[in-house]
């Protein structure tokens, strides 16, 4: 029996907490809880959706724990400024965070610096507290440090092709969790500083222009490889990772609630067949909207899975994936000759 158990994003879109809910239990897989970005005068995100209210906060833990779903609060920026480490903000923080877990059963919360790992676990025992994705453990040495620190859960990053570090991970004995469909470029040189820039617009709101974006849809258009080498999990291949975790995230917070709710279908019924664009989040929908490719997911068997998930990662002498971006691609005349 599978039992994979799903965390899956809230845009804060209250129609969609409903049509979730119909969704539990579907090919022995469900639904744990849902994450979400709280009120932007607290603390900011690596996301940038549309504002919440605290009152509209505690309404939404309300109705998921009546519907037995976990919620998770992602307070994951990667940049605050100076004022992050003062008494004020942190102080500030950890008022917020006891209101909403001691008084209206806020269950865990998703958080990126360190520092603020540590207090909170000091401050909030009771808090589950899961490292973001940001906090990029992309290591094993990284791993055994968040969790040091009091995570409770590690969010891995870009490890999800690499079997041997994932094993050992395990070892820790720390709850794992794997995104399943994050679009991000493999090792990305702008991860930084995309991160650090989004966390700045999930305070400030809306942006006309993210260039971290721009750029990575540049690399892209001329690397078409960088779409096949980045770490995705097809729905289908969620069983070879059973015995790593069965905590798996979907991204996708920013996104309509149609197609969070069509991601979170794929993967429960692990089973996909179509655009493997149209399966990724972070820069992917932006340049497929641009570009309009399709690659499609049956050419991504198992003899791809195995090689993929036991190659050296050194593509400067290794052509395998951008073989098969040349393969796959159609609508190849967009295709940079950088």
């Amino acid at each position: 029996m599978p039992d994979f158990r799903f965390s899956v994003p809230y845009n804060n879109d209250p129609t969609l907490l409903k049509k979730l809910v119909g969704l539990q239990n579907i090919n022995g897989n469900r639904i744990e809880g849902i994450y979400l970005s709280g009120p932007r005068e607290i603390y900011s995100s690596g996301r940038t959706v549309s504002e919440i209210s605290l009152r509209e906060l505690m309404k939404v833990i309300r109705f998921c724990h009546k519907k037995e779903l976990k919620v998770d609060l992602a307070i994951n920026s990667t940049c605050e400024g100076r004022m992050e480490y003062s008494i004020e903000h942190v102080s500030k923080t950890l008022k917020f965070l006891k209101t909403l877990h001691e008084g209206h059963g806020l269950d865990g919360v998703i958080v990126a610096n360190p520092a603020y790992i540590q207090t909170i676990k000091k401050e909030l025992p009771g808090l589950s507290i899961a490292a973001s994705a940001f906090s990029d453990i992309d290591s094993f040495e990284k791993a055994r440090f968040f969790k040091k620190i009091g995570a409770d859960t590690l969010t891995l990053n870009g490890l999800n092709r690499d079997f041997r570090t994932l094993e050992e991970i395990k070892k820790l004995g720390i709850g794992l969790r794997i995104m399943a469909n994050e679009g991000c470029i493999w090792k990305c040189p702008l991860r930084q500083f995309h991160n650090n820039f989004t966390s700045h617009a999930s305070k400030e709101g809306n942006i006309s222009i993210d260039p971290c974006a721009e750029s990575c849809i540049g690399l892209r258009k001329f690397y078409p490889e960088l779409i096949i080498t980045s770490d995705w999990i097809l729905p289908q291949w969620l069983a070879k990772y059973g015995k790593i975790t069965r905590d798996i995230k979907i991204v996708g917070r920013t996104m309509e609630s149609k197609w969070i709710l069509q991601r979170v279908m794929d993967y429960l019924h692990e089973e996909y067949a179509g655009n493997i664009l149209d399966l990724l989040e972070s820069a992917i929908p932006m340049f497929n909207r641009r570009f309009n490719w399709y690659i499609s997911s049956s050419h991504f068997d198992e003899a791809f899975f195995k090689k993929v998930t036991s190659c050296n990662k050194n593509c400067f002498v290794c052509h395998y994936c951008r073989d098969i971006a040349k393969k796959s691609i159609e609508n190849l005349s967009h295709i940079g000759n950088g």
